[in-house]
């Protein structure tokens, strides 16, 4: 549950010590290295699973602090990106949000969370040919996946959801697409 997960990273969190993980990155000695790398990589994933258990409560802006401090460690970071970019959705921020999204997509091309989300933005903001864009896209990753496109007819797609026990992906809520991996 979120409140155990906030306790467990937050706990994680105070044994950390980043300036010393960054000290052994600069470290002529190869171990140390690698272990500093290391220790930021765990570092950044922690911050970022506290990010989205505050996130699950509506703590947006603790969210958003572990969010950008996951991404102040590591930049890169594509799945950060594509939950604070959600996170902004939320916000009512799109565009501060599609910047995100982008780069995750950059970063990391199979990121369906990603390319839904934009998808999401485009669709709302009536950009029609991106959104067209935005579907296209997802057909090919879609298809990359091997996953297989499933119709749901009685619009009730949270249920739906649920019942596959997070194999379904939604592409978006109001389109009553599915795919199954």
């Amino acid at each position: 549950d979120s409140d155990m997960t906030i306790t467990i990273c937050t706990d994680l969190l105070s044994k950390c010590d980043e300036e010393r993980a960054r000290k052994c990155i600069d470290s002529p000695v190869t171990l140390t290295h690698t272990q500093g790398m290391e220790e930021l990589y765990r570092l950044a994933q922690t911050y970022l699973c506290r990010g989205i258990a505050y996130g699950e409560k509506k703590k947006d802006k603790e969210s958003m602090q572990d969010f950008d401090k996951a991404l102040s460690i590591n930049p890169n970071f594509s799945t950060c990106l594509t939950n604070r970019g959600i996170l902004l959705i939320r916000e009512g921020k799109p565009m501060e949000a599609l910047k995100d999204l982008e780069q995750a997509i950059l970063l990391n091309p199979l990121s369906w969370d990603a390319l839904t989300a934009k998808s999401h933005i485009h669709q709302n903001s009536g950009d029609i040919k991106a959104y067209n864009q935005d579907r296209q896209e997802m057909a090919q990753l879609a298809s990359k996946l091997k996953a297989k496109p499933f119709r749901n007819t009685n619009n009730d797609y949270s249920q739906l959801a649920l019942s596959y026990d997070n194999k379904l992906i939604v592409v978006h809520p109001k389109v009553a697409a599915y795919y199954v991996f």
